[in-house]
């Protein structure tokens, strides 16, 4: 497993994710919440809004989404 300080990211760093399926959102978020900073959206909409907002560390998200998909926005 490669340190996250190699890839230029601290604890603590915000870090944002994208799912429809909500249960899955979910998760992620708990795992991650110990790393990151962690903001949620569970559609490409409510994403490509909060990243106009705001400038994320890291983004994961699903890539087939209803209204579009994770590569686009």
């Amino acid at each position: 497993m490669v340190p996250l300080q190699a890839w230029g990211v601290s604890c603590m760093s915000i870090g944002f994710l994208v799912d429809d399926e909500q249960p899955l959102l979910d998760l992620y978020a708990n795992v991650l919440e110990s790393y990151f900073e962690v903001h949620t959206a569970n559609s490409v909409q409510q994403a490509t809004a909060l990243l106009r907002q705001n400038e994320f560390k890291v983004v994961v998200s699903d890539h087939l989404m209803p209204g579009g998909n994770g590569l686009n926005f």
